[in-house]
């Protein structure tokens, strides 16, 4: 399925990820924790006081499959979230060394970012819900090449890992 501003594609998920449907795959996600997190923590009960009928083995086996999916999407969930506050997409997390738009930049840098409020914003803004809550036309978000970074100047902010005053790595 071809969408504006592909990040990437998801088999888990059997489509395309990109500009309108990256806010629902963030809430299926956070869903997906939630529900895991909640059946493996009832299946630790269940092997704690031994409620389970068919063996204890099966059941710790059971609770092992389903802490590893909970920690799974957890850590996929973490990935997204620090994808939404940097106003990043996964293409561009893991593909920045061969992008011709991002050979200025390097690890961590923060190239796409407006701000924390604003990165939310154009990432949870552009399934178009919110414009029809407001009654307002849905319209794409504008794509902008990168600023070149300069590391020399006073604006620490934009580049918090490597600046002129401290350099984390």
């Amino acid at each position: 399925m071809c969408i504006r501003d592909s990040d990437h594609y998801c088999p888990l998920v059997g489509n395309a990820v990109g500009e309108r449907n990256r806010p629902r795959f963030f809430l299926l996600l956070l869903s997906q924790t939630i529900l895991n997190s909640k059946a493996a923590f009832t299946m630790e009960e269940a092997v704690a006081w031994r409620d389970v009928s068919g063996g204890r083995e099966r059941a710790l086996v059971l609770f092992l499959v389903l802490a590893l999916l909970f920690v799974v999407s957890f850590c996929f969930l973490v990935f997204h979230a620090f994808l939404a506050l940097t106003n990043m997409t996964t293409h561009e997390f893991l593909k920045a060394d061969s992008l011709d738009y991002l050979h200025n930049t390097e690890d961590f840098d923060l190239p796409f970012t407006r701000g924390l409020v604003g990165n939310l914003r154009v990432y949870f803004g552009q399934d178009g819900l919110v414009a029809a809550l407001c009654r307002r036309e849905w319209a794409p978000t504008p794509w902008v090449r990168p600023a070149f970074i300069d590391r020399d100047s006073e604006d620490w902010w934009n580049n918090p890992w490597q600046n002129k005053y401290w350099s984390c790595c």
